[in-house]
């Protein structure tokens, strides 16, 4: 696994635990930032919004809809 690959790993673990704990609204991209390990900034080299990354995660957690997807 590169690096990308391992710091996305990481990004959509720490997004799917704040969005379970916090709900969408309540999750910032800051906090999902600091929980996986990196800075703010950089998030964004992954993902170009906050949906995009919750869109990720739903993919990633249900596989149903990535069959679908």
């Amino acid at each position: 696994m590169t690096s990308d690959e391992t710091t996305l790993r990481r990004i959509l673990e720490a997004a799917y635990e704040l969005f379970t704990e916090k709900g969408y609204r309540g999750s910032s991209m800051r906090e999902i930032a600091e929980k996986s390990g990196i800075k703010a900034g950089s998030i964004y080299n992954h993902f170009k919004n906050k949906e995009e990354l919750f869109e990720a995660v739903f993919i990633e957690k249900h596989p149903l809809f990535r069959i679908l997807s």
